[in-house]
């Protein structure tokens, strides 16, 4: 399903990209982050117990 990504103060929030609901939500206590000046993305990670797959076109 394609989703549109966002983000706060509490965490990461996925939309629905058709529909523009509310998909999912995760709090940024069950993420990590990874960001490098030499790629054009961040990279996430989730915590072992959270499920979370976001796949992008390349």
């Amino acid at each position: 399903m394609p989703v549109n990504a966002g983000v706060n103060d509490y965490g990461l929030h996925l939309i629905n990209a058709q529909t523009k609901s509310h998909f999912q939500s995760y709090p940024f206590k069950n993420l990590t982050w990874i960001m490098k000046t030499d790629r054009p993305y961040i990279q996430i990670y989730a915590k072992p117990d959270v499920n979370l797959t976001l796949s992008t076109p390349q």
